[in-house]
């Protein structure tokens, strides 16, 4: 073994006594009598201490030494122990870190000679004043890499007296083999990572591949039964020569059915046993993560004047590295809201009537393939009179709607890129760097998060999320037939599909200019999926296809032409060059080799949202047709509820079909999207008058003979000669609403043979 060999064991011995000293450090702040923990303390210094000898590290060796005096001062009772000891102690953690690193990154060492003055300061009785803790929030302490960037102290390198006993190798070449083991250390890292990712995707198709064999025993095993009913045919007909060698062909056919039957069996048993030990290999304890946080707690919460502590459950819960890689940040950056939002300062809590100490719980819970970490502070929780009036100035709602939305439905807010309740920027927060981010990394992928919040009590945080990353299982489903391309499968992942079933035109009805269909005491936007991703439709009718719901959050219903199968698939991810794929999150081989697209769950929700009310029906044209059969429909376009609610009660009594808009934006997505047979508006409302929308309907060659009635308040010539020049056909008066003229009027405009079947309800505005 050379010089390299011994340095990359040393780092790698290095981690695991740091991490056990700052674990040791954090136990002795909370029980400072404690002389085990003393002991081990001295322990974990003097082991690094001996172990940097040996290779003859002497910047680390001498920096230990400092601390095994200490304590072994302590142990003696030759000094008392003070409450700087704990700053001393993890501030000579992170500078044996920082040497390590820069050393081997060939860049100036810190300052670490400072430190022999600050322990004979603290042994004299003093109390130094020890420079600010290096580590950085948010970022792990189990790597020999921390900090590597950050200096402390004085940035003149000290002198180096590392070189072997030998002398051969000087100070110069010392330096590059640091430099190269630390690259080879990280190239070789990634190297592996990388294999393992590629065996655990081969894994995954093997399984796929091995399962190709029911097609092929199923045609085996229908050639063998039509060749046996071919032969009692040709024994029924006297053939009995040609009925045996066909009886030898049979039994050959039988034979090679065995064989298939018994190598599918073995490939089976060694592929699963191959993903089952690929997706173990792959799982990692929680605790690489978890074991930075009482130490990033601690010093997150002096830095801000606060008092906290931090229980942990579950941390040998383990889970894939893939997950776990993905969602590392998003846990750090909730633990830092809770101490920089949440946890309040200890006079604060006090005068709540709360222990001076804040609490910050993580616990992590496997419920069968998934695990839920839940983060959870009692500190002053989520102020949602704050979040009302940050959203309605950033415009993302209207206080009405606000108002009328649930807590659940307010608490969506808070995950909106950019949205920030932080009233200043600091290094921990109000960079506009929010929940949003927490929310994207987590359902990338494959889970969920969710927030529950008391005012005054606390906040809880929960995120759902995979095991593992290895097969996924998702329902196959035939989206539509493209010009080029044919028939195009997709896949929608399982854990985003909450029913599937069939539904009849009859079914759906009209909700503010969407379609929607009642679905398990459920009123559901509905949606078609070829008409989202622009395919021809493959059935004729609607009842012919499937309505799968999506979500169980904010449910959507969506029409696909046929269901396949529920089938395991292992995703692969689009070439970078061709950029992101609207609705699509990647590809995958199925069984019958053909390609199937998988779904971006997430970037449809947004492309359903964003399209609404520009959406084509889901109804075929035969459909369509028949709806014009249906009673005469009127859209009416009024911004007052009541006067709304009157109008619409007043003709659904006289025997017409009704749907309402709010204002004219919201009318005219109506009339574009569906078919009405008479328009009643009113002028005065926001966001798009009455005048408006009228031009707009106008404008539009198919809108050109749409009767269009206007009901207003206003009674000035100027007025009514406006709405009439932009198209309507009648201006009526509110003042003078008189409802069997308004009938007369209706069905003089839709030419109405058949008067009688209107009534005339008592009814005035």
């Amino acid at each position: 073994m050379n010089e390299s060999d011994f340095l990359a064991i040393f780092q790698t011995e290095l981690d695991g006594e740091l991490q056990r000293a700052t674990e040791l450090t954090l136990a002795l702040e909370k029980a400072p009598e404690d002389n085990e923990i003393l002991n081990g303390l001295m322990r974990e210094f003097h082991t690094i201490k001996g172990a940097a000898r040996a290779i003859q590290f002497d910047e680390i060796k001498d920096t230990a030494h400092h601390l095994e005096d200490i304590y072994h001062a302590l142990l003696e009772k030759k000094i008392k122990q003070r409450p700087i000891l704990i700053d001393i102690t993890l501030y000579t953690i992170d500078l044996i870190k920082n040497i390590l690193s820069q050393s081997l990154a060939q860049q100036p060492l810190p300052d670490y000679q400072k430190l022999e003055k600050i322990v004979q300061h603290y042994m004299e009785g003093g109390d130094p004043e020890v420079p600010h803790s290096t580590a950085h929030h948010g970022q792990s302490n189990t790597g020999s890499d921390v900090n590597s960037e950050q200096q402390t102290g004085d940035s003149s390198k000290a002198e180096d007296s590392t070189a072997p006993s030998n002398g051969v190798i000087d100070d110069q070449n010392k330096n590059q083999n640091k430099n190269q083991t630390k690259n080879q250390t990280k190239n070789q890292k990634s190297t592996d990572e990388r294999l393992m990712d590629n065996l655990f995707n081969l894994s995954g198709e093997v399984v796929i591949a091995v399962s190709s064999f029911d097609p092929q025993r199923t045609a085996m095993r229908k050639v063998a039964q039509g060749l046996s009913q071919f032969q009692r045919q040709l024994e029924r007909e006297g053939l009995h020569g040609l009925s045996e060698s066909l009886q030898h062909i049979i039994n050959n056919q039988t034979e090679a059915l065995d064989c298939v039957d018994s190598t599918e069996n073995r490939m089976r048993f060694l592929s699963e046993e191959l993903d089952d030990q690929i997706s173990a290999a792959r799982l990692v304890a929680l605790d690489n993560v978890f074991s930075s946080y009482p130490r990033m707690i601690r010093d997150l919460a002096k830095e801000l004047g606060k008092s906290c502590e931090l229980t942990m459950e579950g941390e040998q819960t383990r889970i894939d590295r893939g997950v776990l890689e993905a969602v590392s940040a998003p846990i750090l950056h909730l633990i830092r809201n809770a101490i920089d939002h949440g946890i309040e300062p200890s006079e604060q809590r006090q005068q709540s009537g709360k222990s001076h100490m804040g609490r910050i719980s993580i616990r992590a819970i496997q419920l069968g393939a998934q695990i839920q970490i839940h983060i959870q502070d009692d500190g002053s929780g989520i102020n949602m009179e704050g979040v009302k009036k940050k959203v309605l100035s950033r415009g993302d709602t209207t206080e009405e709607r606000w108002d009328a939305m649930d807590l659940f439905e307010q608490h969506q807010f808070l995950f909106l890129p950019g949205f920030s309740m932080a009233s200043s920027v600091t290094d921990i927060s109000g960079r506009g760097v929010g929940l949003d981010v927490v929310k994207s990394c987590v359902e990338k992928v494959g889970g969920r998060v969710a927030v529950d919040s008391q005012f005054g009590q606390g906040t809880h945080f929960t995120l759902e999320l995979p095991l593992s990353l290895s097969l996924t299982r998702c329902l196959l489903v035939e989206g539509g037939k493209h010009p080029f391309f044919g028939i195009q499968h997709y896949a929608f992942p399982e854990n985003d599909l909450e029913n599937i079933q069939r539904i009849n035109p009859a079914d759906i009805r009209l909700h503010e200019g969407r379609e929607t269909v009642r679905i398990n005491d459920q009123s559901l936007p509905l949606f078609s999926f070829a008409n989202l991703m622009g395919l021809a439709p493959l059935k004729q009718t609607l009842e012919e296809k499937y309505v799968l719901v999506l979500g169980n959050t904010s449910p959507i219903a969506l029409v696909v032409e046929q269901v396949i199968e529920e089938q395991a698939i292992v995703r692969r991810r689009f070439d970078e060059r061709l950029g992101k794929l609207p609705n699509i999150d990647g590809v995958s081989l199925l069984r019958n080799g053909a390609m199937a697209l998988i779904v971006d769950m997430k970037d449809l929700y947004q492309t359903l949202s964003d399209s609404a009310t520009r959406m084509d029906s889901v109804r075929s044209g035969n459909e369509l047709q028949a709806e014009d059969q249906s009673p005469t429909r009127i859209l009416v376009v009024e911004d007052s509820q009541t006067v709304r609610e009157v109008e619409k009660h007043f003709l659904e009594s006289a025997g017409f079909e009704v749907s309402t808009a709010v204002d004219g934006v919201d009318g005219f997505n109506k009339i574009r999207t569906h078919n009405f047979d008479l328009i009643i508006s009113d002028i005065d409302m926001p966001r798009m008058n009455g005048i408006e929308m009228i031009e707009k309907v106008r404008g539009e060659d198919k809108f050109a003979q749409l009767p269009i009635i206007v009901v207003s308040y206003k009674d000035r010539v100027e007025d009514k000669q406006a709405a009439l020049t932009a198209g309507a056909n009648e201006y009526v008066v509110k003042s003078e609403f008189d409802t069997e003229e308004m009938i007369q009027t209706i069905l003089r405009l839709i030419d109405s043979e058949d008067i009688d079947a209107f009534t005339v309800p008592e009814q005035t505005l």
